[in-house]
């Protein structure tokens, strides 16, 4: 090939010549390729060489650019804008802000580089508007994330399954150990070679600076070391609980690492009977008390007593909620910690950047934190401290009644950081991954992460141009194990060799969609409301199965003008049952199509379900059902569904030739709206619904009657009277959540 930079599409004047990526960029364009290369170092600069060179191979061809957020990908495409000799009308942003049917109209634009966010490339893969076959390249910034159920994993087996000569190139900082991630995304992303570089690297170490880093131990005064000691009394009575009940093992006390209970929860959550329910509740509430323990621990009072403040008035408590609140030592928390004025460390930060700024004026820092809560308060003393000019930097997510920040607020705030208008941005973990901040002298861990690839982010935010400084503050008995063992994680992955063959991680080569035995699709329309479900994603994988998606007025799957499917899990198949809703949409289903079936998903459909509904009147449900003429079908999960559903889909549109047809259900009037209106709020079924609009006369009525009026309704007792009396007055917008 020609080299990259002598492409036609590539500004000479706008690429600093580094023989490293060069290099890298012509390695990357033999196979699939996963770069690691340490932040700052220009992983864009690599993906826009690669990127330049497959339209320059392949004109006919374009590429997808994939970044986590929309900040990063509108990041990207500007970056790309700046280093590639294009027309305007060749680059375009694609993210969930723009609705579908524009984003349909964008992928078949004719530009040539899409920028983009995982979930809206899935959604429209799913329903059909986007055909990833057409894409000569697929980039995969902070490719590390591509591993379980993100979207990363699903976008790129379809790109394999569909595009001919394709090629995907993954970037990241952190690419996990390779016995651990760095294996499951190689696999995930049909990776052949796997190419690390380190600060250390030979060719990389002439374009980084020293980088140094100190551990500043902090102790906890008497109050807060009284608090925690009680919490953690608590907590390993719980786990000694659980391990007595045989579901847990190794050290039964306030230790048990979180990943073990997360497992259990995970684990308990699949079953269904009254010993399980119980354990999971005992589970949840040893995770909440693990993190009561830790906000106590590393952040400070003030956030400690807002966590319970929020868990007290929240309109619907769980069962773990009402046990944490119940216990002696969560009872005498406020008067402990409202003793204690703040956490210790915000005095050493305080005295830490006064210090560095009668240094240095025009120094420039960030101090990481977890919470939004400890943010604001860290923000708020910094505005005291002479030198130091913050400025707070968070997600877009609202948390406990505060707005986020917007993409444009967080555009400004990294203007006018870069500009010096602020020196120190006090950051959530938004900060941490892909963003282009500017380099900064220092970064302050104000408490630690146990991550790895966590922990490298955040040290990647300085020692690049010039020498850097990292600081982590540590509370005693309490954080040092969090720190060193993300510490033990770093030098794992950095200990790996530069440049590894991984072709034995990965699976057989992917068959070229060209050499396939040619298959007749068949279409299934899916609700909207299925959209996010495994069964659609699983047919979106299907290479003979079609997948669009419509409002359908009746049932979940069309796939015939014959046949729709109505689908329900076991647990949904009770909730369904108990507020009568199957029978009237079963009724509905049989009004409109000839074939009305119904598909029950769940490996026991008869246990006992959490709702309380006994096997005896699921089979008697489903008893009523075949009396109806009504076919049943059982699925073990979520990939047996969609299996029985492109089966009948073939059955019907390919060996009986019947076309797919959407039907109009028969008009509903005003009262049938308004039912239909009222039952949607959670807990509310047609059955309520219709008890409480023959009580109160109108919606209005209902909305504005007190808790007693709600419960004078046969069916609706105190619990559900409290959640519709608050649902209705809970300001839009308004929403719960701790960690950033």
């Amino acid at each position: 090939m020609s080299a990259p930079l002598e492409n036609p599409f590539i500004d000479p004047d706008a690429v600093e010549y580094r023989r490293y990526q060069v290099e890298l960029a012509k390695r990357a364009l033999k196979g699939n390729t996963l770069i690691s290369l340490p932040t700052g170092l220009g992983k864009t600069v690599i993906a826009a060489l690669v990127a330049a060179e497959r339209l320059r191979q392949r004109p006919e061809g374009s590429v997808l650019v994939l970044a986590p957020t929309k900040p990063l990908a509108s990041q990207h495409l500007s970056t790309f804008r700046r280093l590639m000799r294009l027309e305007e009308g060749a680059f375009r942003l694609v993210t969930g802000e723009v609705p579908p049917v524009r984003r349909e109209a964008i992928w078949h634009s004719g530009a040539k580089l899409f920028f983009a966010t995982p979930h809206t490339v899935w959604n429209d893969v799913v329903s059909g508007s986007l055909d990833l076959g057409g894409f000569s390249l697929l980039v995969f910034d902070e490719a590390h994330r591509a591993v379980g159920a993100y979207p990363y994993v699903r976008i790129a087996q379809a790109y394999l399954n569909s595009a001919r000569d394709g090629l995907i190139l993954a970037l990241t900082a952190t690419p996990g150990s390779p016995e651990g991630r760095l294996r499951e995304v190689t696999k995930s992303l049909g990776i052949r070679e796997v190419v690390i570089k380190t600060r250390d690297s030979p060719d990389i170490r002439p374009y980084v600076a020293p980088l140094k880093t100190r551990v500043v131990k902090v102790s906890l005064p008497y109050r807060l070391r009284a608090a925690l000691e009680l919490l953690r009394a608590d907590l390993t009575l719980v786990v000694r609980e659980l391990a007595a009940e045989g579901l847990l093992s190794g050290r039964p006390d306030y230790r048990i690492p979180l990943r073990e209970l997360l497992t259990l929860r995970s684990r308990l959550s699949t079953e269904d009977s009254p010993d399980s329910r119980a354990a999971l509740a005992k589970v949840a509430l040893a995770i909440k008390l693990r993190h009561l323990i830790d906000v106590v621990s590393s952040q400070g009072p003030r956030q400690a007593l807002a966590y319970l403040e929020r868990l007290a008035s929240a309109p619907r408590r769980g069962k773990s909620d009402r046990m944490l609140l119940d216990l002696p030592s969560v009872k005498k928390l406020p008067e402990l910690l409202r003793g204690s004025t703040h956490h210790p460390k915000l005095d050493v930060l305080k005295r830490l950047l006064r210090e560095r700024a009668s240094r240095d004026p025009s120094f420039k820092a960030i101090v990481f934190v977890s919470l939004r809560d400890t943010a604001n308060l860290v923000f708020q003393e910094l505005t005291e401290v002479k030198g130091v000019r913050p400025a707070k930097f968070y997600g877009q997510a609202s948390r406990a009644g505060e707005r986020g920040m917007s993409q444009a607020d967080q555009r400004r705030v990294l203007e006018e950081f870069s500009a010096g208008i602020y020196n120190v941005l006090v950051a959530t973990n938004v900060a941490e991954e892909g963003l282009d901040i500017p380099e900064v002298d220092l970064v302050v861990f104000y408490d630690p992460v146990p991550s790895a690839i966590r922990q490298v982010q955040r040290k990647g935010r300085t020692g690049r141009g010039r020498p850097g400084e990292v600081v982590v503050l540590l509370t005693v008995g309490a954080e040092e194990w969090a720190f060193w063992r993300a510490a033990r994680g770093e030098r794992q992955v950095m200990a790996a060799r530069p440049s590894t063959d991984l072709t034995t991680f990965t699976g057989p080569p992917t068959t070229p969609q060209a050499e396939r035995p040619a298959e007749r699709d068949v279409t299934v329309v899916v609700d909207t409301r299925e959209l996010q479900s495994e069964v659609v994603r699983e047919m979106a994988l299907m290479p003979d199965v079609k997948v669009s998606v419509s409002r359908l007025e009746v049932g979940d799957f069309l796939l015939s003008d014959r046949v729709a499917v109505e689908r329900k899990t076991v647990e949904d198949l009770a909730a369904s049952l108990v507020d009568g809703r199957i029978f009237e949409q079963i009724h509905r289903l049989r009004e409109v199509y000839e074939i009305p079936i119904l598909l029950i998903e769940g490996r026991d459909p008869y246990r006992p379900s959490r709702r309380g509904v006994s096997p005896k009147s699921l089979m008697g449900l489903v008893s009523s059902m075949a009396l109806m003429g009504v076919p049943v079908l059982w699925a073990r999960d979520h990939k047996d569904t969609a299996q029985i559903l492109r089966l009948i889909a073939r059955r019907e549109q390919l060996e009986r030739r019947r076309r797919v047809v959407l039907k109009r259900a028969p008009a509903k009037s005003l009262s049938e709206d308004m039912e239909r209106a009222l039952s949607s709020i959670p807990g509310v079924g047609p059955e309520t619904a219709r008890k409480l609009l023959k009580r109160f006369g109108s919606l209005i009525a209902v909305f504005n009657a007190d808790r007693d009026q709600l419960m004078e309704v046969r069916g609706v007792g105190r619990k559900l009277a409290d959640f519709i009396y608050g649902f209705v007055r809970r300001p839009y917008g308004a929403e719960e959540g701790e960690p950033d």
